[in-house]
């Protein structure tokens, strides 16, 4: 299947929360589309459709009348949505799914890699989070973290040593496109770490902002903790 990333617009970006985002993640992970609209209306959020390619079709096409010819998601495959800020380097990958049908045959790591030069076109790097596997509560939650885990480490993430705790739910912190990270040299792993870190922090209280960050969410290298 050949693809390629597309920008969605806002309209497009919550077609896509409404239509497959909700039902894609756990309820108590998706935050309400108004705090999506909010980062958005203030630069701080955008979303990436991947789609097949299937000749003439694109999302944006339209007829002489500047109608859509079709539904615009008609060949969607998969979605991103990033926070991003304009005082830091990282955007955090806040949601990333293939649509359940395309899933298994590879798309995904591909789709990343697309999407790790997409954001360094932007100037920055991606971060990410997935469930610490040291708090799964059972085998099931192991098998299914540790298989998360492999997927990003295949696929050029490093897990770094951030450790970030939202309300009651703990996260391993990565990052993708951040060079230094990946390197032998640790005291340069440790200033990685420590970007890394900071940028998390900054990117979160754009999402949970005032008191609730003080209060809930708490970001820090795990030497730290």
């Amino acid at each position: 299947m050949n693809t390629y990333l597309h920008f969605l617009s806002q309209e497009e970006a919550h077609i896509v929360f409404r239509r497959y985002l909700k039902h894609h993640f756990p309820a108590d992970e998706v935050k309400p589309w108004k705090s999506i609209a909010r980062m958005w209306a203030d630069d701080c959020y955008f979303a990436v459709g991947v789609f097949e390619d299937v000749g003439d079709v694109r999302p944006d096409s339209q007829n002489s009348s500047g109608a859509n010819e079709s539904d615009p998601l008609d060949t969607l495959r998969g979605y991103a949505f990033f926070v991003e800020s304009p005082d830091c380097d990282a955007c955090l990958l806040d949601y990333y799914a293939i649509l359940p049908e395309f899933r298994d045959a590879g798309l995904g790591g591909r789709s990343l890699q697309r999407l790790a030069e997409l954001v360094r076109d932007r100037g920055k790097y991606i971060l990410l989070e997935t469930e610490d596997i040291d708090f799964a509560k059972n085998d099931g939650q192991v098998a299914e973290r540790t298989r998360r885990d492999a997927f990003y480490t295949r696929n050029g993430c490093v897990k770094t040593d951030v450790k970030s705790k939202v309300f009651t739910v703990h996260y391993a912190v990565w990052a993708l496109g951040l060079e230094a990270a990946h390197g032998a040299d640790e005291a340069a792993r440790s200033t990685a770490f420590d970007r890394a870190c900071a940028d998390m922090n900054t990117l979160y209280q754009l999402m949970i902002p005032g008191e609730k960050f003080r209060l809930f969410v708490k970001i820090v290298r795990a030497s730290e903790a």
